[in-house]
């Protein structure tokens, strides 16, 4: 009677399927790879996608709402103007409560030294990065420039837009205006001054219409 063959150990199995994938990677083959189920496949989209953005809150405080009114207004607010937004964009009443708490708000905000928050006359505007912080700044280095050429008697031509001293030329018929010839050279054209207006004038507008 023939012996009985002995069954491979675990350890031979091992390595008989180490010396097959050895000779399969040899041959330019490769071991069928485990296909995904879709279900597998959603799964991984979703750990690789961005987790979205978290929405930013809305401010709850009078302070913090007026700050955030100020941040986006493009010219200087008044009170009346500002109870009026926050009623608009945060639903509040308009109650004696309410705006004893703006006046608050505002004088706790005017008494701190804040860079989004600041005051010109009777207006709050949103510090000197706003919108309306940045035109007023424009506005205050535009009138130091025109005092600095005033103390030399230059003007400023509104046609080549340089500084000379012009040419007075002659007093206008109401009165209230001058007309002055620029003395910039390739210019040499005449302009206007007007009493009732900040800017010189290409062309004179009697100073009653203003």
């Amino acid at each position: 009677m023939p012996p009985k063959r002995k069954t491979p150990t675990k350890r031979k199995a091992s390595a008989s399927k180490e010396k097959i994938a050895k000779k399969q990677k040899k041959e330019g083959k490769e071991s069928p790879k485990k296909q995904r189920t879709p279900k597998q496949d959603a799964k991984t989209k979703k750990d690789r996608s961005p987790s979205p953005a978290k929405k930013s809150k809305k401010p709850t405080s009078i302070q913090d709402q007026i700050l955030a009114i100020l941040a986006d207004a493009t010219k200087p607010l008044g009170l009346p103007t500002l109870k009026k937004e926050l009623i608009s964009q945060f639903d509040r009443k308009d109650t004696t409560q309410f705006r004893n708490a703006v006046k608050a708000a505002l004088k706790s905000l005017s008494s701190s030294d804040r860079d989004d928050f600041g005051v010109v006359g009777a207006s709050y505007h949103g510090g000197a990065g706003s919108p309306a912080g940045q035109k007023i700044e424009a506005a205050a280095a535009k009138e130091a420039e025109r005092l600095a050429h005033a103390e030399n008697d230059e003007l400023e031509c509104p046609w080549c837009y340089k500084w000379s001293e012009a040419e007075w030329l002659d007093e206008m018929y109401d009165a209230r205006g001058s007309s002055y010839r620029c003395a910039s050279k390739g210019c040499k054209r005449v302009f206007y001054i007007s009493i009732n207006c900040d800017e010189p004038l290409r062309k004179y507008i009697p100073g009653s219409k203003w």
